[in-house]
């Protein structure tokens, strides 16, 4: 014979105190769960959408990112030899591109000035070798030979005085003013947290000789493997990557960021089972003598555990849930990281149903671990002392 549901819920209501403790303990531990997993996602998710295998950025010997890469004319030439690459009549399709660092300010403080990228672009090219992802959505693409930039939504969302017809200085001392023609949507990327403008008026700005990078689109991954081996052999000697592994390997530090945080919420999990546990031993310590006469009148030591446990659940759950709606508090919140480019990337939180989910089975972790060991014992008590307890 099971203990009914109401039995426990009663017994909840009736120890208001250690209940609202433990419920609140519990909720702070999944809302805080619920941020980093959206903060940890939604990054990811951004770098991701930026990368594709068929893409194949290069770079210069040993650079790890297009911020600290240097190319020349001449190495530049050596790409059209390059097999596996997708051609047009010109040859193979080739986006070289530079890419610069412009301070900016954001909303939020006008106080310190943050980094963000500027590259520069032949806007048909560029977009090519993107899949054709890249679409203005206000205003128009910009002039070649003009002092004229587009800037992604993002940055636009982000940066003070970042909208169509606003002017923005950039250059190696930032005193070049360039006017902002349009924006753009790069399909949730990082390149919409970037400044676009005409390659070559880019690179004379900033003083710029060579290039940054160059992007190759290939016909498919088994091509894109070729080409990278081509790449970096001795008819080349430059370094490359597939696009989606370049920015993997960029987010190495927010994985790093990531296992930290997962530590010290463990630690607080712990905490908030054991806040659980001395809530069902307070429980069990004060009914010790309901305890025996249910026992008494039938109910089986399993019936007895049974219903401890399904308390120290519900407790963990109603904190579950209520972690889960505030953690709706972020959704939609903007945020940055500095994924090993020197410059900002701008993105969106979201709190997702799978992060929903995943906090719940949380939830329901601690309070299984905060109540197996009181069940236990309440399961354990001898009927005939439990009786005799004031």
């Amino acid at each position: 014979m099971a203990l009914p549901l109401r039995y426990n819920v009663l017994s909840m209501l009736a120890r208001r105190t250690s209940t609202v403790t433990s419920v609140g303990l519990v909720a702070v531990v999944i809302a805080a769960f619920a941020y980093l997993q959206a903060v940890t996602d939604s990054a990811f998710n951004t770098l991701a959408a930026t990368g594709d295998p068929r893409t194949v950025i290069v770079l210069a010997q040993s650079a790890e990112s297009e911020t600290v890469s240097r190319l020349g004319s001449d190495e530049l030439n050596k790409l059209d030899a390059t097999p596996g690459a997708v051609r047009d009549a010109a040859g193979p399709l080739i986006s070289p591109e530079t890419v610069a660092i412009a301070s900016a300010f954001t909303h939020e403080d006008d106080r310190v000035a943050v980094n963000t990228a500027v590259r520069g672009v032949d806007f048909d090219k560029a977009n090519q070798v993107r899949h054709g992802k890249v679409r203005i959505i206000r205003g128009r693409a910009f002039q070649p030979g003009t002092l004229e930039v587009i800037v992604g939504q993002a940055a636009s969302r982000l940066y003070r005085n970042y909208n169509v017809g606003d002017e923005i200085l950039l250059g190696a001392r930032g005193i070049r003013a360039f006017k902002i023609v349009g924006i753009f949507s790069a399909g949730g990327s990082a390149a919409d947290s970037e400044i676009w403008g005409y390659l070559e008026t880019i690179r004379d700005v900033y003083g710029r000789g060579g290039y940054s990078s160059a992007r190759m689109l290939a016909a498919d991954e088994q091509s894109g493997r070729q080409m990278m081996e081509f790449i970096k052999g001795p008819a080349v000697g430059l370094a490359a990557k597939a696009e989606n592994e370049y920015f993997r390997d960029l987010n190495t530090g927010q994985t790093a960021t990531y296992v930290l945080s997962i530590a010290m919420i463990i630690i607080m999990g712990t905490a908030a089972a054991f806040a659980v546990a001395n809530a069902m031993y307070a429980a069990v310590a004060g009914r010790t003598r309901e305890i025996g006469m249910l026992r008494s009148l039938g109910f089986a030591r399993t019936s007895i555990l049974t219903g401890f446990v399904v308390e120290g659940l519900l407790l963990a759950a109603a904190g579950g849930v209520l972690g889960c709606l505030l953690s709706l508090v972020v959704n939609g919140w903007q945020r940055n990281m500095l994924p090993g480019t020197f410059t900002t990337v701008s993105y969106s939180l979201e709190i997702t149903p799978k992060i929903v989910g995943t906090c719940l089975a949380v939830a329901v972790a601690i309070g299984l671990a905060g109540s197996v060991f009181p069940a236990w014992r309440a399961a354990r008590l001898d009927v005939m002392k439990a009786l005799r307890e004031a």
